[in-house]
């Protein structure tokens, strides 16, 4: 996720938690969907009556194992998708945190040597001119020089007495490295949770060929015995 999907307020909340509820709603459907292709194929196999009406159809043992086969499948991308979805939830809210402490520590950096360096040269120098970048990265190259140079003998003497020592100075400027990491771990559960979406939905388009050819042989083998088509859900 970029910084400016999550500062820059485009998408309003009840846009948001419409959007989530709907990818709930969805996943919930295809959950459904995994099990029941399940129940649908052993009660096929449970029942001596139907498997031999299916089996006219094409339905043997290892065809029905296909199915099987393709429902664990599509199981598997299910849950490992999920788990993908967690993943990088849990990192982007590390991200927030990381981006939100950053901003807050140069901000104050930032306030604190304006007041103490009001002349131009100074403030080039300390890269105090202008807005504090909105883009990440440009934020990161932006506080890192501001930090840097802020060590300098030129300043530090001044730093220190305003609050902001060489150790308090190293530890804003890890704090950036801090900020970078959980950014570039974010980009990759993103990148990993996107490619766990792509495999579980192409394993559930798979089953759900499989499982509607499946309910069509299954309501004309079972077209003269409704009930026991009723006991397939059919």
């Amino acid at each position: 996720m970029t910084d400016e999907a999550i500062n820059s307020g485009a998408t309003t909340p009840k846009a948001a938690a419409t959007a989530k509820r709907k990818k709930a709603e969805q996943d919930q459907k295809i959950e459904n969907d995994i099990s029941s292709a399940l129940t649908l194929i052993d009660g096929i196999a449970g029942n001596a009556e139907i498997a031999a009406l299916l089996l006219k159809k094409g339905y043997d043992a290892p065809k029905l194992q296909e199915g099987r086969d393709l429902q664990s499948a599509a199981q598997t991308a299910f849950e490992a998708r999920q788990s993908a979805m967690g993943l990088e939830e849990t990192a982007v809210k590390v991200l927030e945190a990381a981006d939100k402490a950053a901003r807050d520590r140069y901000a104050d950096f930032r306030g604190t040597a304006r007041t103490s360096f009001t002349g131009r040269a100074d403030r080039t120098a300390l890269n105090l001119n202008g807005n504090v970048e909105e883009d990440r990265d440009k934020f990161i190259t932006q506080a890192q020089t501001s930090y840097s140079i802020a060590k300098n003998s030129t300043y530090l003497a001044q730093m220190t007495t305003d609050g902001y020592d060489a150790p308090t100075l190293q530890a804003a400027l890890a704090e950036l490295v801090t900020l970078k990491n959980a950014d570039n771990a974010q980009n990759m559960a993103s990148g990993t949770a996107s490619q766990a979406t792509t495999q579980r939905d192409n394993a559930y388009k798979a089953l759900m060929v499989y499982i509607r050819r499946l309910k069509g042989m299954a309501r004309v083998a079972l077209k003269k015995r409704p009930d026991l088509a009723g006991q397939l859900g059919l």
